[in-house]
C-alpha cells in the first residue's frame, strides 16, 4: 500500500529524501517547499514532533503533511496547515480502493 502511495507521489512531483531516517518525500517549487512523512505505527500525538523536524529540514514556509499508518486498521492524515488538499482525494481514493482495506478507516485530522 505505502509503495502505492510513493509511486502517486513521485507523479505528482515529489522526490525520496534522504534527510534522516523516516521516509520523507519533498517537493521544491518556484517559490514553495512541501514535505510529506510517511510513518507506521506512531501516536498521533507524536506526529507534531515530526511537523516540527520538518519545518526545521525544509523552512518555517514549507507545507508538512504526516501519513500515519496505524496497526493496519487506520490512517492517519494530519494537515496542521491544510496545504496538501490536492493529494487528498487521490490517496484518499487509493486506500479505499485497496483490497486490503475494506473496514479500514482514514482519520483526517487537520488541528490548529
Amino acid at each position: 500500500m505505502i509503495g502505492r502511495i510513493e509511486q502517486l507521489l513521485r507523479m505528482h512531483g515529489y522526490a525520496k529524501s534522504d534527510a534522516n531516517e523516516e521516509v520523507f518525500y519533498v517537493k521544491v517549487m518556484e517559490n514553495e517547499k512541501k514535505g510529506i512523512y510517511i510513518l507506521n505505527n506512531i501516536p498521533n500525538e507524536k506526529a507534531y514532533q515530526k511537523f516540527q523536524e520538518g519545518k526545521e529540514i525544509l523552512g518555517d514556509d514549507a507545507g508538512i503533511l504526516i501519513l500515519v499508518f496505524q496497526n493496519d486498521q487506520e490512517v492517519s492524515w494530519i494537515d496542521y496547515e491544510r496545504q496538501f488538499d490536492e493529494l487528498q482525494q487521490p490517496i484518499s481514493m487509493m486506500l479505499e480502493s485497496m483490497p486490503e482495506r475494506k473496514d479500514k478507516k482514514v482519520l483526517y485530522i487537520f488541528p490548529k
